[in-house]
């Protein structure tokens, strides 16, 4: 690895985006290949729950030239870098595991306009096909995540109006 110049790169974003994304993702392989994969919502939440300690440990373990994380942009290949352990002068979050963890509370913010349509096209590529069990345990997380994100804004934008 002495020869090898490594950067490690990770992508902030937040569980609801993820499991769409999941989602999407398995739906575009079996429209076009005629099959995919789909990850389980154990394997998930097993991942996108550690993921910030893995990029923490590989950060302080100096084995890589640096570390950066991104946050979504406005189309799926144009991320926004909101940290880098070279350019301390991002200086947003103090390391790569915080900047994971904000940039998925920043991802929120900017998806959450996008929440509606796209589980709506979900709802609507679902609805004409048998749908096997795994895809209906996403679509579930998916739905009452969704909900709860919604009663989330409704409640901040009561505290507003006091």
């Amino acid at each position: 690895m002495k020869k090898y110049r490594v950067i490690v790169r990770g992508m902030a974003v937040n569980e609801l985006n993820c499991l769409i994304s999941l989602l999407e993702r398995y739906e575009y392989q079996v429209d076009t290949r005629g099959w995919g994969r789909l990850v389980t919502l154990d394997h998930f939440y097993e991942t996108y729950n550690e993921m910030p300690n893995t990029i923490d440990v590989i950060e302080k373990s100096g084995i890589v030239a640096s570390c950066e994380v991104y946050r979504r942009g406005m189309a799926p290949n144009k991320p926004v870098k909101i940290y880098d352990s070279i350019d301390q002068a991002m200086g947003r979050f103090p390391n790569a595991k915080y900047a994971v963890l904000g940039g998925r509370n920043e991802d929120e913010k900017f998806a959450n306009q996008d929440f509606e349509n796209r589980i709506s096209n979900l709802v609507n590529l679902l609805n004409r096909k048998d749908v096997a069990s795994e895809e209906r345990e996403v679509f579930s997380q998916i739905t009452q995540l969704h909900s709860e994100f919604s009663k989330k804004k409704l409640d901040d934008s009561e505290i507003g109006n006091r």
